[in-house]
């Protein structure tokens, strides 16, 4: 109950009380009045007083036939009931005007408005039959009955009755966020603008050996790097193998955990000076189980050595090498071969002293990009000649200070050989992914984000102070 109101009424009502009525001096009554008397002694004249707020004659007091729900009677000036108001039918408790009970009690006559028929519709403030054609959620009716108003808000008028609004609850079916067992349910939700298609997400994405949490009742969500890809109502979230997940997906944006389903929370993935919020799983009350990236690297990690196999890259665990030639002996440009990692799981503080984890796009097939990240050496403009290996330059991204060796145009040996980008293959037959570019030699597509694949929509380290 809304208390403020309740209390402006009472006042109100006090002070209409307290204050008296003033009048010019003649009283309503039979001998001034052929009409009826309203309530501040004024004479309601014809006509008025055929209104269904002020029905009445001959002086008498005005009745109020709408709050009655009954309607005032043109010819009588008295309020009166709806049509077919015998105890059984038109033939037999009543005539269709004059028996005694109500419609629903066994009459079938139509009720009378303004002297018409009026079954088809309801009798408005003026004593004029509404049709159904007519009505509207705030002149609804029927059987001649009084035009009222829908008392639910949102409601629509059909056929002189109210239709509620059905409430499809924080996710209406076919939506972000909503239920599903099959991506056929996520129909609503569609393709993203660049051609990410929906899907249902039943568990998460986890790491080889994590035991993935389900996604309760399904998530109809998509594939994305960008919070355009996601819709008015969604975020796009990535980043978050350290807690499982692997996969970068639209999340139905919230405000409190009413807005999210059963089973999910709000959480807040960004900070508390630009929050980010989003349902997310949220299993046995709290966040899915740390996923264990395998050993760090450390103050020895391989992060940027040259290598010819991936055993020369560890740590940090499960370390690749870029070489510098392919199988057919075609160059990669990554000169003298390139150490690194995949790091979604670990991010930065995995991939060793002196690295980074730099996430990218890679190719995801029909399913749209994956944000995955690297793990690389981490420079800047002013140390990239002592940090970077020679023939590598430093990649600071637009807006940063910071970046990471990539690369360069120049072989450092000067033996003639060409650069073709970075690997055409982002560890194709060593890190066992597809490949990571997009339209060139394969070089992993920057995905623009902070150095740190864990400090913008990765989940930031206050991710979750919001999940109550």
């Amino acid at each position: 109950m809304n208390l403020r109101a309740l209390a402006l009424g009472l006042a109100i009502g006090f002070v209409t009380a307290v204050i008296p009525s003033c009048s010019s001096g003649t009283t309503c009554s039979p001998a001034t009045c052929a009409g009826c008397c309203n309530a501040a002694g004024t004479c309601v004249s014809t006509p008025a007083n055929t209104n269904n707020t002020t029905c009445g004659a001959s002086g008498r007091t005005c009745d109020d036939c709408a709050a009655k729900s009954q309607v005032c009677n043109a010819q009588t000036f008295t309020c009166t009931g709806n049509g077919g108001m015998g105890g059984g039918s038109a033939q037999g408790g009543g005539t269709g005007t004059t028996g005694g009970g109500s419609a629903q009690g066994g009459g079938t006559g139509s009720m009378m408005c303004g002297g018409v028929p009026c079954g088809s519709g309801c009798c408005s403030s003026t004593n004029s039959c509404t049709p159904y054609s007519q009505q509207r959620a705030t002149l609804c009716g029927t059987n001649g009955a009084a035009c009222m108003a829908c008392p639910v808000p949102g409601s629509t008028c059909s056929q002189g009755r109210c239709i509620e609004p059905v409430d499809a609850g924080p996710n209406p079916p076919g939506t972000l966020g909503a239920t599903c067992t099959a991506a056929g349910q996520c129909n609503m939700l569609a393709t993203s603008p660049v051609g990410q298609p929906a899907f249902c997400k039943t568990q998460q994405a986890g790491p080889p050996g994590y035991t993935p949490n389900p996604y309760p009742g399904g998530y109809c969500t998509r594939r994305c790097y960008s919070d355009q890809h996601c819709g008015a109502d969604g975020t796009c979230l990535f980043g978050l193998g350290p807690l499982g997940e692997l996969e970068n997906i639209c999340l139905k944006k919230c405000t409190t955990n009413t807005d999210c389903r059963d089973g999910y929370a709000c959480i807040n993935f960004g900070s508390q000076a630009n929050p980010d919020r989003a349902c997310w799983i949220f299993p046995d009350g709290g966040f899915p189980a740390p996923a264990d990236a395998g050993q760090p690297g450390g103050a020895n990690t391989k992060v940027h050595a040259p290598c010819t196999t991936d055993m020369e890259c560890s740590p940090p665990e499960g370390g690749i090498c870029f070489a510098e030639f392919l199988a057919d002996g075609g160059n990669t440009g990554s000169w003298g071969g390139d150490c690194t990692a995949f790091c979604g799981v670990g991010l930065t503080p995995w991939c060793g002293t002196g690295a980074v984890c730099q996430l990218f796009l890679f190719n995801g097939g029909a399913g749209g990009a994956i944000v995955d990240g690297l793990c690389l050496k981490a420079c800047t403009a002013a140390n990239a000649a002592t940090v970077c290996r020679p023939g590598y330059v430093c990649n600071i991204q637009m807006g940063q200070t910071n970046g990471y060796c990539d690369p360069g145009p120049t072989n450092p040996r000067g033996d003639g050989g060409t650069d073709a980008g970075t690997p055409s293959d982002a560890g194709t037959g060593d890190a066992g992914t597809g490949d990571a570019g997009t339209g060139d030699a394969g070089t992993p597509d920057d995905a623009g984000t902070p150095d740190d694949a864990g400090s913008s929509d990765a989940g930031s380290d206050d991710a979750g102070t919001d999940a109550g």
